[in-house]
């Protein structure tokens, strides 16, 4: 028996005497429904019931109902579609091949999957008449023969379907004795629906917690980075151990800081350790604490980090150099959630979420032996990869302009912007160092530069040419078309001398298009004879970039 509250169907027919009987036998079972007609208030109805299941007859609609049919499944991609070009008729006409199946393609009998106008392998031949007025064939309306209305081998003859079960007499009518049961079809309809309408709401509700998560210092607009972000902003909601990868400089530590912020206790504090940093006894003595007189030096009691964390969150970056012995006491409190300090035999349990980063591949390590494996599937329970830079490109003349923004203000030094040669000399360089050494190279750049714009010169990165290869990484999947468009616009002005014109033939595109772009861009290009308005200015609230900034001496 279904539920009520939820169980929703409508009919949709231009005929509802025709579906009169389906109503009664879904309404008797327990669903809610409702009937209209393939049209425009049948949509308005469908606005207001918002059915779980639709099933559209499509024998007496003709092309509207196929429409109404297209137009649904656009409009409401939560409900489920089913429809039937021959509702007496199991599994569609005879000869058909035809799987009668529902839009979801799910095997259905008696009801066919109809995704468009009568179309090759798998058309649905809509019925305008009393009966069809096409033999269904294959797939196929064949040759539109009727004869007396009823369907034999594929063909319409004789007034009667073998068996005789058919309409009869080609009036079309349908006794509801010969009708489908819908009741199980819609039953598996709704069950789909439900698992849809569920994947909706988990979507609109992990965009809503993305849209009110807090990044502070994280900038990306890249694919990666907006999925990266994604996962944070509902990971943080969670209690789980995360385990954070990527090479150095990627930002570890800010995705650290975003989960605890964006999480429940962001009111508690965000305690950070450097594990590679520290000895063993020093480290052990750091995380748990240690009693008054546990070793030399000892003259006090002090709290570990675990202590000063709880009911927050304990960062451990390079947890990969996490010494064996320490390891171990790391792992029971993992299990068990307690500790003793150094030198203490008090037992202490606190709340404490654990976030911890390498750049190293633990599962290798776990296979030589240097790292336990129950400690790494306790830390891993989930997983977030930031990636480098090099994979960003999108990303950094964004975090340039950060970079280059806050370290005139804090040097107190007034610095207009990048060039245009050092704009694309940073485009090319491969970043081996990522996020933290283009931020070192623009803070180098700010104190260096004499003309109030950061040059190539001023940047102490060495200009590379891009191998094929490399060019070609902006192909592979992750890549967006705006990243592809700019990489081959930017590559051909450059081989072309900074010539919109001639950028534009190679490239099969307009000029205009070449200037749009960079002027959007934020770049200029040094006009050739005959490329009079080559130099775009750009937006009031940036002034124009020169291709390379002039030193007087």
């Amino acid at each position: 028996m279904p539920e009520t509250v939820e169980a929703r169907v409508l009919l949709v027919s231009s005929s509802p005497e025709q579906v009169r009987h389906h109503a009664e036998r879904l309404s008797g079972v327990g669903f809610v429904v409702r009937t209209c007609g393939p049209d425009a208030e049948g949509f308005s109805l469908f606005d207001r019931f918002d059915p779980q299941v639709a099933v559209v007859d499509l024998r007496a609609g003709g092309a509207d109902a196929i429409e109404f049919l297209e137009r649904g499944r656009r409009s409401y991609p939560a409900c489920s579609f089913l429809s039937w070009p021959e509702a007496g008729q199991p599994g569609a006409a005879a000869g058909s091949s035809l799987p009668a199946v529902s839009l979801s393609g799910t095997p259905l009998p008696g009801l066919v999957a109809a995704s468009s106008a009568v179309a090759a392998n798998g058309a649905v031949a809509a019925s305008s008449g009393p009966a069809m007025d096409g033999a269904v064939t294959n797939g196929a309306v064949t040759n539109g023969a009727v004869s007396n209305g009823a369907v034999t081998n594929g063909a319409v003859t004789n007034g009667a379907a073998p068996g005789g079960s058919g309409y009869g007499n080609g009036r079309g009518a349908e006794p509801a004795e010969a009708a489908p049961d819908l009741v199980p079809l819609v039953e598996r309809a709704l069950e789909r629906s439900r698992v849809s309408r569920d994947a909706v709401r988990f979507r609109n509700r992990a965009e809503a917690i993305l849209s009110q998560a807090r990044f502070d210092e994280i900038i990306g607009s890249h694919p990666s980075m907006q999925g990266l972000l994604k996962k944070v902003a509902q990971v943080a909601q969670t209690r789980a151990n995360v385990l954070i990868l990527g090479e150095s400089g990627t930002g570890k530590e800010l995705i650290a800081a975003s989960l605890h912020q964006n999480s429940k206790r962001s009111g508690a504090r965000f305690i950070k350790l450097n594990c590679a940093a520290l000895s063993e006894s020093v480290l052990e003595s750091e995380l748990f604490g240690h009693e008054k007189g546990a070793f030399t030096g000892a003259d006090r009691r002090r709290e570990g980090r675990f202590e000063q964390a709880n009911g927050g969150t304990l960062f451990l970056d390079e947890i990969s150099e996490v010494p064996p012995a320490v390891q171990i006491k790391l792992l029971r409190f993992l299990q068990e959630r307690e500790f003793e300090r150094v030198g203490g035999n008090e037992t202490l349990k606190v709340d404490v979420r654990i976030v911890a980063a390498t750049n190293k591949d633990l599962m290798h390590l776990v296979n030589e032996g240097r790292f336990r494996e129950d400690l790494y599937y306790r830390l891993n329970v989930v997983r977030i990869a930031v990636p480098p830079l090099r994979d960003r490109p999108s990303d950094v003349l964004r975090l340039a302009n950060h970079f280059l923004r806050r370290a005139a203000a804090e040097n107190e030094v007034e610095v207009m912007g990048f060039t245009e040669a050092a704009r694309l000399l940073m485009m090319d360089y491969p970043w081996p160092g990522n996020v933290r050494e283009l931020q070192n190279t623009v803070e180098q750049a700010v104190v260096l530069t004499e003309t109030g714009w950061v040059d190539a010169d001023d940047l102490p990165i060495q200009p590379t040419r891009p191998h094929v290869s490399d060019g070609l990484k902006l192909l592979i999947p992750g890549a967006t078309l705006a990243e592809i468009e700019r990489y081959a616009i930017t590559e051909t002005l450059k081989a072309v001398g900074g010539s919109t014109t001639r950028a534009a033939e190679v490239l099969g595109i307009s000029r205009r298009t070449v200037q749009y772009r960079v002027r959007e861009w934020g770049l200029s290009s040094a006009a050739s004879p005959g490329d009079s308005d080559s130099e775009l200015p750009l937006s009031d609230a940036e002034p124009a970039a020169p291709a390379s900034a002039s030193r007087g001496h």
